[in-house]
């Protein structure tokens, strides 16, 4: 029998195996691709014989391939390392090193006003290819360099054509000013050169990144410097040839969005819990009277739209067929001492949006004439004429198309919801005015957007050998362009109707420009003794460029019109003009040398003089020194054959950036009118930017080393000598038993903390502005690691008794930040939030996506920001004063690090309401340099410089408050009591015997006492009946039946003992009657008596998970007032957003008013009295059975399950899941 059962689970397991093996036809290989220095970014893999099966190596050199089991071979490649061939066998993670190609290094490469032996080479280059570029089928070379190139970042600004690129060398380098980096075309500037200048004219794209190699380039270069050099003819027989491609593009994946059925649900949903079922019934159909309208609703809504066609917006918008293509035309030849070359071509792209497209065409011509042995000549020129429909941007279309409703319900067809704008209509549905409900279709067909774009260029060149290593060269270019855009709309959509205008506005701007640049240069080549070889450059420039625009709009054209082709019909709305030149002359020189192509060195300095700054600040200097040593050409390295080439390179440099607007050191007047005396006279009126004289250039310089360490190594000194302090005190503080001793160790313990944290402020803020702080991003939860700050700061929120919450969609996410300054920011921000914010407000953290950024959003009900002080409000050393100590630091640093996330950060405040900071940090990958997206590599954080204070919760005052409140309660202090008596020597008698249990306040007769009431808060009452002015009758009959006051116990003392006026106090509200004379000692039991009593009752609701008013309140004011308030709490269950403030709007109270109230009577603070009932009602579902904790959550007002799951188990003792299980 046992072989038996041997057998048949053999044969089940080969049953099980074999369709297994059937379908195993892919396996998945991964692996990372490294040169000999670093890991290579945008390497090629593919399968050996089939090029179709590949994919490119990501930011961390990291690849993931799945291939057929048959496959046997990976190749990999990348531009300048020799294709490399990996056998696969059984292995499916390959660990590969690409060898830099031999005959790379002895490729010629653009530097700068000359061209070097790639192994010469001392300054950070990259080159790029023709081949390369031109397997690519893009209508731009910047689309064709993307990946191509590293440390050079192209990001497509929209999927529309002829849309905009942005183009960044190492991440771009500006403060304030633009991040592009410069072109040269052939040795001449030119405006967006990847751009202009077509793919199949391009010869090589040589990239210079950092400030040594760019450091010639001077005011221009340092966002980095990209030489384009463009083909020249061929000696030979005249060659033409031919070159174009064709492509079809559709939209490849839509986004996953609701069907007919859930959408309708979802509105029923919306509306119901809203109170809204008429608006409901009215589109989506329902009779609200019937009886089955709720508990019939979702097999209704299954009945009438369950098989419903709805609307597949995605595929209405962008569903056409785009086509792409290029086609070239190139003829060359010529002789030994003539070469020409003419080339022609043909750019287009047809969106998969409607009236979206892409032309452009452009011819260029090249010849390059010897006149005679040591002169040559060179001239080129090119012109092109460009056209972009749709503006190059889809303009919002896409967030449109997905907001639009899939289904009119009873009230609108599929077709009158497709040729219609029902944006106003649908706002009639509670919510929609939250919905970009226009149609992006009508709009569309509404707008025409072209801009049109005509460029001449004409470049010639000489060239002059004096002596044999002695060339002179001059050369002059002359660039003019002009651009036309044209924007209509008919008058359909709902911005024309905005603008008044419901036949149609638009505008129609002009602009025109040219630019001429005269370089002169001088080289100089020579050997001393062979093995040193000598190079130098002198060199001259003069740049200028002069532009003009004139822009109008119009608006209100009358029917019938004829568009922009006749103005004359509508109404001017905008007109202007302007007009701006600018100018730059150079200076500058090289000093190459090489000794035996194994020593280099590169020096360069450069003069600058622009037209942009005032006298005196005109001219700026850009210095760069670089250097080599080829380890692999040392004798000791010939037994090393694996090493090709083995360079160890240093540099320094300064570049500069004059890229700001023109005259920004001087006030700009323009023309304006005034009216005098019923006439109108022309003025002059001063711009809106204030000329400012002192405006210097600005330069970007390598870091000093030498600074990073001295400013770690300070701060190490300082916190030392400082936690020696700490450690010791904290020790005393417990082993001192004496008052006074003890109060003033905390006094200095307080105050040494504070100095700890102003000179970790200190050096964080110095970190961030030296730059030492280094991006290392990586992707994780950020919710995880916003709740760990959040949750540090949860126990300071109860003392204040601060309403706290986070609220946050992104529990599962993965997002890309720097994990330790996301924690710097947090805690600041949250510092910063409570030091201002009073007891018994609120404190909101939010985490979400929007737009692409990840945002993290503050907000408090504090004491908020005046508007003339927001502006400095991130000012290092600058306080909102408001009488709370701090450094002026925090906002300053959290700036930085936000700037260092290249993210940006905004501030809303106003005075007595509260302010909101939000955080947007970039999740395109493309934002960041290489260096900063290397926060997962193992030894990424060794050589790191932290933070001091990403986890250190410091609130200054606050926190003494705290511990001062602690104290207290170490001392058995119970409150605040008030003595009302006009007796002085009773009411100091009553003081002194007292003031053991509670801290005392006392007043001379009952007016007094309210005015008391009215500015402090009090627990107790001891008031003695007759006194002047209003006797303890009547004070305690207005204390009890004024609703903020009627909490408060009452004792009343009198000499009157008669049974008559002890139910006379007691009728007016008073909670005991004791005649005089009385024993401190029966007082101070009937006190206590009266609070243990009190206590008890407190800790039994606390324990229950019943609340029954009547049981917690003894008068009918504070029980009506517990009622309104769990059935406000109630209502509100699954609101989310519910808060205090809203909570306190409800209540027809203040906050600090709710929140005193509801302590007094129940123990529980407001926020806590909220969370109190919601978790008895998740006590109620969870015994049900009906609802997993998720939807419970939900149910009970919480947007997370986990945060959820954590505040149960602290109120109630375990977790949800556990407690259903009881």
């Amino acid at each position: 029998m046992r072989i038996l059962h041997r057998k048949m689970c053999l044969l089940m397991l080969l049953l099980i195996s074999c369709p297994l093996s059937i379908f195993a036809q892919n396996k998945t290989l991964t692996g990372t691709v490294r040169d000999a220095i670093d890991v290579v970014i945008g390497a090629s893999v593919t399968v050996k014989g089939d090029k179709s099966i590949g994919t490119i190596t990501d930011m961390d050199g990291n690849f993931k391939l799945s291939v057929p089991v048959s496959a046997k071979e990976l190749v990999v490649s990348f531009i300048g390392y020799e294709d490399q061939t990996v056998l696969i066998g059984n292995k499916t993670h390959f660990a590969v090193t690409l060898k830099e190609s031999s005959v790379m290094l002895e490729e010629v490469v653009a530097i700068g006003y000359a061209k070097v032996k790639r192994k010469e080479l001392t300054g950070s280059s990259v080159s790029v290819g023709s081949k390369d570029l031109a397997m690519a089928p893009v209508t731009t070379a910047a689309q064709a360099l993307a990946g191509k190139a590293a440390g050079v970042n192209i990001v497509q600004q929209s999927g529309a054509p002829g849309a905009d690129i942005n183009i960044t060398v190492r991440g771009g380098t500006s403060i304030t000013q633009g991040t592009e980096p410069l072109y040269i075309v052939d040795g001449f500037q030119m405006e967006n050169g990847l751009q202009n200048v077509d793919i199949n004219d391009i010869e090589t794209i040589d990239v210079m990144k950092d400030a040594s190699a760019t450091a010639i380039y001077g005011a221009r270069g340092s966002n980095g410097v990209i030489l384009i050099t463009t083909k020249s003819g061929k000696a030979g027989k005249t060659e033409v040839s031919y070159n174009g491609f064709v492509s079809f593009d559709r939209l490849g994946k839509k986004l996953d969005l609701m069907g007919v059925e859930d959408y309708v649900k979802y509105q029923y949903e919306f509306q119901l819990l809203r109170g809204n079922e008429d608006n409901f019934s009215n589109i989506f159909g329902g009779d609200i009277n019937s009886g089955d309208f709720y508990t019939g609703a979702y097999s209704r809504i299954a009945n009438e739209y369950g098989n419903r066609a709805g609307i597949d917006w995605q595929d209405e918008v962008f569903g056409n067929t785009g086509i792409t293509q290029n086609h070239n035309v190139n003829i060359s030849g010529g002789s030994e001492k003539t070469k020409y070359m003419l080339s022609y071509n043909y750019t287009g792209e047809d969106g998969i949006m409607d009236k979206h497209g892409y032309q452009k065409n452009s011819i260029r011509a090249k010849i390059n004439h010897e006149l005679w042995k040591g002169v040559r000549f060179d001239f080129s020129s090119s012109l092109q004429m460009t056209k972009v429909d749709g503006g190059g941007s889809l303009g919002g279309t896409l967030k449109q198309t997905i907001l639009q409703p899939i289904t009119g319900g009873v009230k609108w067809t599929n077709e009158q919801l497709l040729g219609s704008d029902l944006a106003d209509l649908f706002s009639e549905m509670y919510g929609g005015d939250n919905y970009d409900a226009n149609n992006p279709i009508i709009n569309n067909q509404s707008i025409t957007n072209d801009k049109s774009t005509r460029m001449a260029t004409v470049n010639a060149g000489l060239e002059i050998d004096i002596l044999k290593d002695l060339t002179f060269r001059t050369s002059g270019s002359y660039m003019w362009q002009q651009v036309r855009q044209d924007y209509w709309d008919n008058g359909n959509t709902k911005t024309a109707s905005s603008n008044q205008s419901p036949h149609g506005y638009g505008y129609r701007n002009n602009s025109e420009k040219f630019s001429w640049q005269i370089t002169n240069t001088l080289n100089y080549a020579f050997n001393v003794k062979e093995a040193h070889r000598f190079n130098v450059l002198l060199g001259q420039e003069t740049w200028y460029q002069e532009s003009m625009n004139l822009d109008n709009e119009y608006r209100k054209f009358s029917d019938g019109n004829f568009g922009l082709n006749d103005v004359s019909m509508g109404t001017p709305q905008t007109w202007k003009s302007g007009k701006s030149r600018v100018g730059l002359v150079s200076l500058f020189g090289r000093l190459s040398y090489n000794y035996s192509d194994r020593y280099l060195f590169t020096g360069t300095l450069r003069a600058d003089g622009s037209s942009k700054f005032a006298r005196g600040q005109k001219w700026g200097y850009f210095p760069s020194a670089s250097a080599a040593w080829r380890i692999s050409e040392e004798g000791f390295m010939k037994d090393f054959d694996f090493f090709q080439n083995l360079k160890l390179r240093v540099g320094y440099g300064t570049s500069g950036n004059n890229n700001v607007d023109n005259n920004m050191y001087a006030t700009d007047y323009g023309s304006g009118h005034y009216g005098y005396n019923g006439s109108d006279y022309i003025t002059l009126v001063p711009g809106a930017t204030l000329g400012n004289k002192k405006l210097k250039w600005e330069k970007q310089e390598e870091i000093s080393q030498m600074k990073i360490r001295f400013y770690v190594n300070i701060s190490h000194e300082l916190r030392t000598p400082l936690t020696l302090i700490v450690a010791p005190l904290q020790e005393l503080l417990s082993r001192i038993s004496g008052h006074w001793e003890h109060e003033q160790l905390l006094y200095i313990q307080r105050n040494t903390n504070r100095l700890l944290h102003l000179v970790n402020q200190l050096m964080d803020y110095r970190r961030a502005e030296l730059g030492i702080f280094e991006l290392r991003l990586v992707s994780a939860n950020a919710y995880k690691r916003v709740l760990n700050s959040f949750m540090n700061y949860e126990s300071l929120s109860k003392k204040k008794d601060i309403d706290y919450n986070f609220y946050t969609e992104l529990q599962d996410k993965e997002l890309l930040f720097d994990e330790n300054y996301l924690d710097l920011i947090v805690n600041n921000l949250l510092s910063n939030a409570f030091k201002y914010t009073e007891e018994g407000e609120s404190i909101t953290v939010k985490l979400y996506q929007e737009a692409g950024d990840l945002v993290l959003q503050i907000t408090d009900t504090g004491i908020g920001i005046p508007k003339e002080k927001q502006e400095k409000i991130f000012e290092r050393f600058y306080q909102v004063e408001s009488g709370r100590e701090g450094s002026g630091i925090g906002l300053s640093l959290v700036q930085r690090l936000v700037e260092l996330h290249h993210g940006r950060i905004e501030l809303e405040s106003e005075p007595g309401k509260g302010s909101t900071f939000s955080i947007y940090l970039p999740q395109d990958k493309s934002v960041y340099s290489r260096e900063e997206l290397l926060g997962g590599e193992e030894n990424a954080d060794n050589q790191r410089v932290y933070s001091t204070n990403a986890h250190d919760v410091y609130i200054g005052d606050e926190e003494e408050a705290d511990t001062e409140s602690e104290e207290d309660e170490n001392t058995n202090k119970r409150g605040i009591l008030l003595v009302v008596e006009d007796n002085k020597e009773l009411r100091q008698y009553l003081v002194n015997g007292l003031s053991g249990l509670f801290n005392m306040l006392e007043a001379e007769n009952g007016q007094k006492a309210l005015d008391i009431l009215k500015e402090k808060e009090v627990d107790l009452i001891v008031t003695d009946v007759m006194m002047p002015v209003m006797d303890g009758a009547k004070l305690c009959k207005l204390v009890k039946q004024n609703l903020r006051t009627c909490h408060i116990p009452i004792y009343m003392l009198s000499a009157k003992a008669d049974i008559k006026y002890q139910l006379e106090g007691l009728q007016v509200g008073a909670d005991d009657y004791i005649a005089k004379p009385f024993s401190m000692a029966i007082l101070k039991a009937k006190i206590m008596n009266m609070l243990r009593t009190r206590h008890r009752i407190f800790e039994h609701y606390s324990n229950t998970t019943e609340i029954e008013p009547e049981k917690l309140t003894n008068n009918t004011m504070d029980e009506e007032l517990l009622r309104k308030a769990i059935a406000v709490i109630e209502r509100n269950m699954d609101n989310v957003e519910f808060s205090t403030e809203q909570f306190a709007r409800e209540m027809n109270m203040s906050r600090s008013n709710l929140h005193l109230k509801l302590k007094a009577i129940t123990g529980k603070s407001a926020i806590d009295f909220i969370h109190k009932i919601r978790f008895n009602r998740a006590c109620q579902l969870l015994q049900e059975g009906k609802y997993n904790v998720s939807e419970i959550s939900f149910m009970v007002g919480y947007n997370t399950p986990s945060y959820f799951a954590a505040r149960f188990k602290k109120y109630i003792g375990c977790l949800p899941t556990e407690y259903g299980k009881k």
